[in-house]
């Protein structure tokens, strides 16, 4: 599976990467961030985030989605939660933690 985890800079308006080293910093409303994912084969995937606070949240498949969003299809351009779209973070401070889950069943 091919994954991006992807945010806009709210200084600059560039789309940058979110480095898995820690050192990305956005600020709250101000960097929305967006995740993108190929499956190379149809798979089911969930996406969680935990916040500072212990605060989880489910990013996908969206509430309210029904069955028809999982499991993905191989080979298909998914954008989380759009294209041109972005999560905004809350006002909690700390760190955010993002688990994308994948499974065959």
């Amino acid at each position: 599976m091919d994954v991006g985890f992807l945010y806009k800079n709210g200084k600059s308006g560039r789309q940058m990467q979110i480095k898995s080293d820690g050192t990305s910093v956005l600020r709250t409303d101000k960097d929305p961030y967006q995740i993108f994912f190929r499956p190379h084969q149809n798979c089911y995937v969930y996406l969680l985030q935990k916040d500072s606070a212990g605060k989880w949240y489910i990013l996908f498949p969206e509430k309210g989605s029904g069955f028809n969003i999982n499991p993905v299809s191989q080979e298909k351009d998914y954008w989380v939660p759009g294209f041109d779209k972005g999560f905004p973070l809350d006002e909690t401070k700390g760190e955010e933690t993002i688990y994308l889950l994948a499974s065959m069943w």
